[in-house]
């Protein structure tokens, strides 16, 4: 029988889980982490902090997160606020230090990393860490399909054929 990854003689792992975003975001990992703990794992969900009560609910160990890089970088996009290429690259290289240093602090201690796609530096994270990194990816966004459009390109299905293209344009 093939030895698990995880700690020799360990039954159980501890899994950091991170994922950042909207609610439809987060709980799919929550669901992910309850199913985890339910099987006898040890688990953490690190997600932003508004996401308390939904963790509290799922009875999932929570850690808060504060820094939302990628929906601060769009809304001062919105607002006009970083208009040059420099000023965009400045933006995100600062945010995604400062959410590097949370996500980081998250995983100490874990035999498995599972992220969202949206925690960027999740790979990095797992190697300097020295240990697995699982990629979930709980919606369709990265899997092109002619079934539906793409969420964020938009919300009318116009055929399968511009379904799939909105997947590509996102």
């Amino acid at each position: 029988m093939a030895r698990p990854w995880w700690p020799k003689g360990s039954a159980t792992m501890k899994v950091a889980v991170i994922t950042n975003g909207s609610r439809g975001d987060v709980q799919p990992y929550l669901a992910l982490a309850r199913g985890l703990l339910d099987r006898g794992h040890a688990v953490t969900v690190a997600t932003l902090h508004h996401h308390r009560g939904l963790a509290e609910r799922q009875r999932v160990p929570f850690q808060a997160l504060h820094q939302e890089p990628f929906f601060r970088i769009v809304k001062e996009m919105r607002k006009g606020l970083l208009r040059s290429p420099v000023a965009i690259v400045d933006g995100i290289r600062g945010e995604f230090e400062a959410a590097f240093d949370e996500w980081f602090e998250a995983t100490g201690g874990a035999d498995l990393l599972l992220a969202h796609p949206l925690i960027a530096a999740a790979p990095d994270i797992a190697e300097a860490r020295g240990i697995p990194l699982v990629v979930a990816s709980v919606t369709p966004a990265l899997c092109p399909t002619g079934e539906f459009p793409h969420a964020l390109v938009s919300a009318t299905s116009r055929g399968t054929a511009i379904n799939r293209a909105t997947f590509h344009a996102a």
